[in-house]
């Protein structure tokens, strides 16, 4: 599981608290950073959580190396462009794993594409002023899906069921 924008930490600490085997954390506020260790820590959680001090988007830029996850939770600040560009770092990173989910929350005011290169959007969520846009990989003969070593991160049974929604079917290729 990926935390990007991490924060305090929550969204990952919640899916670590809910079954992940670890998770990735990267935030670039040092204060931030004081209180995702600190939440970590009271949560006996540092044995399954790696940090990451880094800006986000330069974090994903520079590519997974091989390493995917099942999960990839982002926050970006609002209204700043970073949704668009935390989507398309994910995608061009190749940071998801086949059945992976990437779960982007955005302003209502942030029009973020249905699909791309190799993401679909799964499911739409509107909050009030926020949205959460759910992406999958699309379903493409030309993506390499061979699974590479993790070494932190959970790959659950269905990344979607953990976020209380079933898959959407797409259309035939």
């Amino acid at each position: 599981m990926l935390d990007l924008f991490a924060g305090s930490g929550a969204l990952g600490i919640e899916a670590l608290s809910r079954g992940a085997r670890g998770a990735v954390f990267v935030e670039q506020d040092l204060l931030a950073l004081r209180f995702l260790r600190a939440n970590l820590e009271k949560c006996s959680m540092l044995d399954r959580a790696k940090v990451v001090k880094a800006d986000a988007i330069r974090f994903l830029q520079r590519g997974s190396s091989g390493t995917r996850f099942g999960v990839v939770l982002a926050d970006p600040p609002y209204e700043k462009g970073l949704a668009l560009r935390c989507l398309w770092a994910v995608e061009k990173g190749e940071w998801l794993e086949k059945e992976g989910v990437l779960a982007l929350e955005h302003s209502i005011r942030e029009e973020l594409p249905e699909s791309s290169e190799a993401l679909v959007r799964i499911k739409l969520r509107r909050y009030g002023e926020t949205c959460i846009s759910l992406y999958e990989m699309a379903k493409s003969p030309n993506l390499d899906y061979s699974p590479k070593p993790l070494t932190l991160g959970a790959t659950p049974p269905s990344p979607c069921s953990r976020f209380g929604i079933s898959r959407v079917k797409q259309g035939p290729n």
